[in-house]
């Protein structure tokens, strides 16, 4: 819980549905650079978009980000509205590992599975908008294990058998 308290007042979580259309006009370069100004260091990105796309079992988000106050829409909703806390905690990390919450708006439309996997698939597409947008932020997003693509997908059900893996109850004679 007071993991997602300090997501809460780094990231505001607003509605704009306006932006969303406004996106889709800019092109996907971005020019990034980090600057050590002591204890912390500060990131000058130029205002353009990028545009990046994430996968999960079978989930597919595609992910709209700029600069911007933290704003975080997916399908139209504001995060809060569409995910639970586990699933938030989930698609922020990127953002908290590459120390820049608050910094982006994110617009996400995604499609497919369930919950949990199109939350895996928004985190997959913000890893890969960050490292678009510098690519110092790379190696902490891949040793969180963020920018790896998690291919695991629900096995079939085999003919003459209950389930995948289950089958029906032997009997001797």
């Amino acid at each position: 819980m007071m993991f997602l308290n300090r997501l809460t007042n780094k990231v505001r979580f607003d509605n704009s549905i306006g932006d969303k259309l406004r996106w889709r006009h800019f092109s996907s370069v971005i020019d990034a650079s980090i600057e050590d100004n002591g204890s912390e260091s500060v990131v000058s990105i130029s205002n353009k978009q990028v545009t990046c796309i994430g996968r999960r079992k079978t989930s597919v988000a595609k992910v709209w980000m700029k600069e911007g106050s933290g704003q975080f829409t997916v399908n139209g909703k504001n995060l809060c509205d569409y995910f639970l806390p586990l699933q938030r905690e989930h698609c922020l990390g990127p953002f908290l590992v590459s120390n820049t919450a608050g910094l982006f708006d994110v617009v996400t439309n995604v499609h497919g599975g369930g919950i949990s996997g199109q939350a895996g698939a928004v985190r997959l597409g913000i890893s890969r908008a960050l490292n678009e947008m510098n690519a110092a932020w790379r190696s902490p997003l891949k040793s969180a294990g963020m920018m790896t693509r998690d291919s695991r997908r629900v096995e079939r059900k085999k003919p003459g058998q209950k389930k995948a893996r289950k089958q029906y109850q032997w009997v001797k004679r």
